[in-house]
């Protein structure tokens, strides 16, 4: 679950609640449905989501009132409005990505690439 154990990405944003459970949907005849947990989440390194939840490596709480930019709403999103957004989650990851580019260019460029 967490990238972040692997030192592949940088986790921003709150710790997640710890749920940490998988569930499946089963239909019954009547029409209705049950929502059964059949395993939990672990990290990379074997820990249990479940109760600790995932911490980030950079806290970033949303204000009161600001609705987290998610995939249906980023699909009605026009891109060049995205830093009107009040998501301060999503202004960080991207400050953050823009950071690791910096660093990382110089080094690109010096081997020859050219984006």
């Amino acid at each position: 679950m967490t990238k972040a154990e692997n030192e592949r990405a940088t986790l921003i944003g709150e710790t997640t609640f710890g749920t940490g459970t998988v569930l499946n949907q089963f239909n019954l005849s009547d029409g209705s449905a049950i929502l059964l947990g059949v395993t939990n989440w672990l990290t990379p390194k074997g820990n249990l989501i479940k109760g600790q939840g995932v911490t980030p490596d950079m806290a970033v709480e949303l204000p009161a009132g600001v609705v987290q930019l998610n995939a249906r709403r980023l699909s009605e999103v026009d891109p060049e409005e995205l830093d009107q957004i009040e998501d301060l989650q999503l202004h960080e990851a991207i400050k953050s990505l823009l950071e690791q580019l910096q660093l990382t260019m110089p080094t690109a460029a010096k081997s020859g690439f050219r984006p």
